[in-house]
């Protein structure tokens, strides 16, 4: 899907410099670079007539007339793209955000606080705990984002001791058949609930 819309926006007239395509993996990434590399050179071989093209820019999302109408640009496209010595930035988040870092400016990093001298982390186990304590730090300091985060919580708690009572219920139906709980399950479960989320508030997980 991506690819395809890549691919529809070279035909448009967009700079293969002007296209940016993130995602997750270095393998998606390179996958993806494969197969739009395989397309226009599929595509742009003599080989393959327009009928071929037509069919094929049809199958990526163009509707008939504007494939057919394409299909004499997408014969040439890959020579084009080759001879201006530049291609799509296929990249996934880290190295994108990586080449931004390497071509700020010494005194932006020094204005933001940020080392030069910097690696980027693969996982975020090793500094989860220090950006949780900055974030909250930052929610309590700021009076209406406490109060945001606040009702959040009161909100989930609340939505936590349904989704729990619904699947008490079901599970008691699943043993014994379709009977109502005790009584006692169904009134201390909120309870129960909304004790646990306390003793993990705001407050309690900075400290």
């Amino acid at each position: 899907m991506l690819v395809s819309r890549i691919l529809r926006a070279l035909l448009a007239g967009a700079q293969p410099h002007e296209i940016l395509a993130i995602t997750f993996t270095r393998k998606a990434a390179g996958e993806m670079r494969a197969r739009l590399d395989e397309w226009l050179g599929e595509l742009g071989s003599p080989s393959c007539d327009d009928e071929k093209r037509a069919q094929e820019l049809q199958a990526r999302g163009l509707n008939p007339a504007d494939a057919k109408q394409l299909a004499p640009v997408l014969a040439t496209l890959h020579e084009r793209l080759l001879r201006t010595g530049r291609s799509v930035e296929v990249r996934t988040f880290h190295a994108w955000f990586s080449q931004l870092l390497r071509a700020a400016p010494l005194e932006l990093l020094a204005e933001l606080g940020r080392s030069p001298t910097w690696t980027c982390s693969k996982t975020s186990k090793t500094n989860r705990a220090d950006v949780y304590r900055r974030f909250y730090a930052a929610v309590i300091a700021d009076e209406g984002c406490a109060r945001t985060i606040a009702r959040w919580f009161a909100t989930e708690a609340g939505r936590s001791a349904q989704v729990a009572r619904c699947r008490m219920e079901q599970a008691h139906r699943n043993r014994t058949g379709p009977t109502v709980p005790a009584p006692w399950k169904t009134a201390c479960l909120p309870r129960r609930i909304t004790g646990c989320i306390s003793r993990t508030s705001i407050t309690r997980r900075i400290t």
